[in-house]
């Protein structure tokens, strides 16, 4: 089985953009073949995210106004805390990389994840 460590990477705008406030993720490793692989992560919104979503997302410039329309489970990247990235990294790295062994936070290098050896396939 080929080794591979999948690093999860956080970023945001919070503090650079004004009105930022969200978390953003994505996975990096390598496919089977050995090439680059990078999945951003997603996630389903809840009533409570369309509704703040909604209401930050408003744009009213002469002429032209902007209204967001999220609803209930629509696909989002946007995540309000790290350990909200944390846990949908957990959730889908093997989806990604199934040949995974180790996901790791790129931020410290602490292990999010590791998978056990089982016995024989040392």
């Amino acid at each position: 089985m080929n080794k591979q460590t999948v690093r999860l990477i956080m970023y945001s705008w919070v503090g650079l953009s004004l009105g930022a406030t969200h978390i953003y993720g994505e996975l990096r490793g390598y496919d089977k073949d050995g090439n680059i692989k990078i999945v951003k992560l997603m996630a389903l919104m809840s009533s409570a995210q369309a509704i703040r979503m909604n209401k930050k997302q408003r744009w009213d410039f002469p002429g032209r106004k902007y209204f967001a329309n999220h609803k209930h489970g629509d696909e989002t990247d946007c995540f309000e805390t790290e350990e909200d990235v944390i846990a949908r990294a957990k959730h889908v790295w093997k989806t990604h990389f199934p040949h995974g062994e180790l996901l790791l936070n790129n931020e410290d290098d602490s292990v999010l994840y590791r998978m056990i050896e089982q016995e024989g396939e040392r």
